[in-house]
């Protein structure tokens, strides 16, 4: 019984060598991979590691309506992507410290875009949508 499981891992293994990809092409890329890195817009920062995690840290001018960007408490919001492709990408909200803002469970979509240069980020969460930036495409989000 053992020899047979042998010979099929064997022949996956194979398969994928042969295939000319390696044992890499026979793993999945992560759905977080094409949107990873740092990204910003107006003293808003969002950061997307490559397993799909994202966190969302802005000025919540809510908690201090008379505060200035720069002075205003900060607000989080933590997403997981659970779908995608290389330009779009579906997920949840995780976590938020402020629900009016967001809500735990609620819809989150990517989708990547034209800059010029380089790439912006478009952001969906509910019914907000909001466009970032990153080092590609500095100075067109007010990043």
């Amino acid at each position: 019984m053992r020899v047979v499981k042998l010979r099929a891992v064997t022949i996956v293994v194979l398969a994928c060598l042969l295939g000319g990809g390696g044992v890499a092409a026979a793993t999945k890329t992560s759905v977080g991979a094409p949107f990873a890195g740092s990204w910003g817009a107006h003293e808003t920062s969002l950061v997307i590691t490559r397993a799909g995690t994202g966190r969302e840290n802005y000025a919540d001018l809510r908690r201090c309506p008379t505060c200035s960007f720069a002075t205003a408490p900060r607000g989080t919001i933590t997403f997981k992507l659970t779908s995608g492709t290389r330009r779009t990408a579906r997920g949840h909200v995780t976590a938020s410290s402020d629900s009016r803002t967001a809500v735990k469970g609620e819809r989150v979509r990517l989708k990547l875009l034209a800059g010029s240069p380089g790439t912006l980020l478009q952001l969906t969460i509910g019914a907000s949508q909001q466009v970032f930036c990153n080092r590609t495409s500095a100075n067109q989000c007010g990043a």
